[in-house]
């Protein structure tokens, strides 16, 4: 089958097209990235306070439900909305996915911590194992945003 030739204004027309999602989803695996840096420094923060005896288990909840989860949901409000296409659709769920699963996982922790439940700390640090199984399928290779280094799933 011959394939129509396009002339050299309509082959650019067709790639501005695309771009846009792309560029989109790119954008989306930076903001992840950005925010999990700054939620990962934050909750070690409070993590090497806790452990120091500097703060207690309420004080280190009050952290994460305050200072982490606010901002982690703005970015999860702007990932809600996000269309890959059909092309990169797969990886749209999987942040989004990603994103609610660390959600859900960094609220437990606070609840575990705030009350010393283990049941709660281990439901958490699942939560969190779940949704870094899942980022490592998303980001591109070579992504920071596919090496979140989480070491505050279970405090000691």
């Amino acid at each position: 089958m011959v394939e129509p030739r396009l002339g050299r204004r309509r082959r650019i027309d067709l790639h501005a097209g695309l771009r846009p999602r792309v560029d989109e989803v790119t954008a989306a695996l930076v903001r992840v990235g950005e925010a999990e840096k700054a939620a990962q420094t934050t909750i070690n923060t409070a993590l090497a306070k806790l452990r120091s005896r500097a703060i207690d288990g309420r004080q280190f909840a009050d952290v994460v439900e305050h200072e982490v989860l606010p901002p982690w949901r703005t970015v999860q409000s702007s990932v809600a909305t996000l269309s890959g296409g059909d092309d990169r659709a797969d990886v749209v769920v999987k942040i989004q996915t990603y994103i609610a699963l660390r959600t859900e996982g960094w609220r437990l922790l606070a609840q575990a911590v705030r009350t010393g439940d283990a049941g709660t700390m281990k439901k958490a640090s699942e939560t969190q194992r779940a949704a870094l199984a899942i980022l490592k399928g998303a980001a591109p290779a070579g992504s920071d945003a596919s090496q979140p280094h989480d070491r505050a799933a279970v405090p000691h």
